[in-house]
């Protein structure tokens, strides 16, 4: 069975995280999670999870929801989101599934830690 991973961006700290638990509710939301002994709810803007791809890029590095990446000779980066129950990744021009360029690619960065490698205006 494949292995779910996810990790957190915690705003106040400026860092990622390792998440320890997550809090379903009734409808199957996650609520809350567990990051080492602190417990974070999802009501607010403190964390971000971001979910692994299950891909890696060409160096062997796991691309995460967030992630941006170098595809080719595109100039232009792309940023890794999910939807549509599937990854993809988009740039100013054009967007396409991840899977179609994974392992081609390369993790230049990601949106929390490394912004201005996409907003470039």
């Amino acid at each position: 069975m494949k292995k779910i991973k996810f990790k957190a961006w915690v705003n106040s700290l400026k860092t990622f995280k390792k998440i320890d638990a997550m809090y379903f509710n009734g409808n199957n939301n996650v609520y809350a999670v567990m990051i080492g002994d602190k417990p974070y709810a999802l009501n607010n803007k403190e964390i971000n999870i971001l979910s692994c791809t299950g891909l890696k890029d060409k160096k062997g590095i796991e691309i995460f929801e967030g992630d941006i990446i170098k595809v080719y000779n595109i100039e232009e980066p792309f940023k890794v989101f999910f939807e549509n129950s599937c990854f993809v990744v988009e740039n100013t021009e054009t967007s396409f599934f991840l899977k179609q360029v994974a392992e081609k690619c390369e993790v230049v960065g990601n949106i929390h830690e490394n912004p201005n490698l996409i907003n470039r205006d």
